[in-house]
């Protein structure tokens, strides 16, 4: 492939990152009766610690769901001050007040009493005892994946749950049963916009986003999909079908939802990069301070290494999106028990994606025949204010996944006995992440260009290029084959200062 330089819209979608990435994807009905330990979202049950209208409360990425007899609260809270938590040397300041907004959904005419039920229950349960008053205390609080309104209309189910690591509900019309009955009153948004199908849901904290509803009935054991979309007039949601469907079947009327530009993470997660591939997908990397990053079924490394890496332990995490941003295509850690950062991504035409970094793991994974096994090290570095601090020095790493980010293709560390890939010499830092500087690139073959920083003073160089260092720090560049196996030249460029 050519050459890419990536621009300005790549730093725009680091900063989308910086509580990273959205993402839903397309589900249908469970079986199982107990949860995954994968799964993000729990539905939890009011045992009395909540208001007497709660029903069930599932905690999302900024604030909470409250499931009613005959609608849903979302409550979202401005987390902007815990955020800001990552930069040590700054004292936190407890704002006077923290900002707040609130949407109602009412299903308009529904029955006030449905039938509720529940199902994939949590092999854990949640106690709360909070205040002094006992009468709001609850223990043995059992937790969900699915809660189920019978007859919420007339020949209407209601049914939201998680699937896949994801929020979504379905209506469930039963033959001869009228869908013109679901009408939603959206309360307390900003904003109610439907644009290519999507209803978009605005508030001053984050954005509630219904993808385009999917409906189908099963007539002949065969999945029939029934043309359907969203109807907006004033606050009201309806769902319309611009062509008949055969009304002796179940319909099911399947939409998901995406909660403004998140991960999903219940873990702290900071953006550093992105790029995208030749198809319009999206691929993000950051880096993650626990294990509630949201993983993919057989994702390269669904397990959080950390560490002890001081301030905090840190690995990275990456997630490719399709080009939309509506399903998640793959997600994992990738990391040893040192801490370390991505600097930049390039995908090539097969979809394999490229990860130039650095690291302060001697565990960070290589692959078989890499071009460098060993970890050089350096002194304690600490780029501040970055959240990852590198006790052991640091190495630049080059990686390789495939296309289904299930693999490592190519992995090696490059870099001498100084620390590599991070520049913290006076005078360079003026902005957040300055000192993560480098890219990489690909030509038409499929080798691998780094330009990045050196303070050591063997950094591998190849024979009749620049050797030494002229000052305190140096640029580096070097070119690596497509497998990472081998350095086709590595050269410094700099001067005296």
């Amino acid at each position: 492939m050519k050459s890419i330089t990536k621009n300005i819209i790549y730093i725009i979608t680091a900063l989308l990152c910086c509580n990273s990435f959205s993402y839903a994807q397309e589900s249908h009905s469970h079986s199982a009766e107990n949860h995954s330990h994968n799964s993000h979202y729990f539905f939890k049950q009011n045992k009395g610690q909540w208001h007497e209208n709660v029903l069930f409360k599932a905690n999302l990425p900024d604030g909470a769901m409250f499931l009613e007899n005959s609608g849903i609260t979302y409550s979202f809270t401005d987390k902007t001050y815990i955020r800001s938590l990552h930069n040590s040397k700054k004292k936190l300041k407890i704002p006077e007040s923290i900002k707040g907004h609130v949407v109602r959904v009412k299903f308009k005419g529904a029955n006030e009493n449905p039938i509720i039920s529940q199902k994939r229950m949590s092999t854990h349960y949640e106690n709360y005892f909070i205040g002094n008053d006992k009468s709001k205390w609850a223990s043995n609080v059992r937790v969900y994946n699915e809660v189920n309104y019978k007859d919420v209309y007339d020949g209407i189910d209601f049914k939201i749950y998680e699937k896949d690591e994801n929020l979504k509900y379905d209506f469930i019309v039963a033959p001869h049963a009228n869908p013109k009955k679901i009408k939603m009153v959206y309360n307390g948004a900003d904003e109610l916009t439907i644009k290519n199908g999507v209803l978009y849901v605005k508030t001053t904290i984050t954005d509630i986003i219904e993808n385009k509803p999917f409906a189908y009935q099963i007539i002949n054991n065969k999945r029939v999909e029934v043309a359907c979309k969203f109807k907006l007039k004033n606050k009201t949601v309806r769902f319309v079908f611009p062509k008949a469907y055969n009304k002796d079947y179940e319909l099911v009327i399947d939409p998901f939802l995406v909660f403004g530009s998140y991960t999903n993470s219940t873990s702290d997660n900071f953006g550093f990069t992105a790029t995208y591939d030749t198809l319009g997908n999206l691929y993000g990397a950051g880096i993650v301070f626990g294990n509630g990053y949201p993983t993919t079924t057989g994702a390269y490394d669904r397990t959080w290494a950390g560490g002890t890496s001081f301030p905090q332990p840190v690995d990275i995490a990456i997630s490719k999106f399709n080009a939309t941003g509506s399903s998640l295509l793959y997600s994992t850690y990738l990391g040893g028990t040192g801490g370390e950062a991505p600097h930049s991504l390039v995908v090539n035409d097969a979809g394999e994606l490229y990860v130039f970094g650095t690291t302060g793991s001697s565990n960070f994974p290589r692959t078989t025949g890499c071009y460098d096994n060993t970890f050089g090290g350096g002194t304690n570095i600490n780029p501040n204010g970055s959240g990852v601090r590198y006790t052991a020095g640091c190495d630049i790493f080059v990686a390789k996944f495939n296309a289904a980010g299930s693999s490592l293709l190519g992995s090696t560390f490059v870099g001498g006995t100084g620390n590599d890939g991070i520049n913290i010499t006076p005078g360079m830092k003026y902005n957040y992440g300055d000192e993560f500087r480098g890219e990489i690139i690909l030509d038409n073959s499929g080798n691998c260009y780094v330009a990045s920083a050196t303070n050591s003073t063997n950094f591998p160089t190849s024979t009749g290029k620049l050797t030494s260092s002229g000052g305190a720090s140096d640029a580096i560049v070097f070119k690596l084959n497509s497998n990472l196996t081998s350095m086709v030249w590595s050269t410094h460029f700099g001067g005296t200062a």
